[in-house]
């Protein structure tokens, strides 16, 4: 017994909850300037890979390699008019989540990424 719970067993079990088939998974979170470039490196293990966002007349370009595991962005901006990853134009509520209470646009990527987020304005 755990004397601090009065149960048999542990009182944390750390790692014994982790999923049998358990796979990395990257969370990128963007808050793009309307003014100016951003860019930092993602260390992957294997090399060095560029992550800029950059605004433009017309909304936000987000691009990246590799970066080693597939994954999800959170993008804070507003006035979304429509995403677009690697040339496909992406369904909003099936392939991206747009909330405008909270001006977060929500997708995965996998691989390289090129991201064009049309009418995308800074919060700041």
């Amino acid at each position: 017994m755990n004397r601090y719970n009065g149960l048999a067993g542990p009182a944390l079990k750390l790692n014994n909850d982790w999923e049998g088939n358990w796979s990395p998974r990257l969370h990128l979170e963007f808050f793009p300037s309307g003014k100016r470039k951003s860019q930092f490196g993602y260390y992957t293990g294997n090399g060095v890979q560029r992550i800029t966002a950059r605004p433009e007349h017309d909304g936000l370009r987000i691009e990246f390699g590799d970066l080693g595991a597939p994954g999800t962005v959170e993008v804070y901006c507003q006035e979304v008019k429509g995403v677009t990853r690697n040339g496909v134009r992406l369904r909003e509520g099936a392939d991206y989540h747009s909330d405008k209470q909270s001006n977060k646009l929500t997708f995965s990527f996998q691989g390289a990424s090129k991201i064009a987020i049309d009418g995308a304005g800074s919060l700041f």
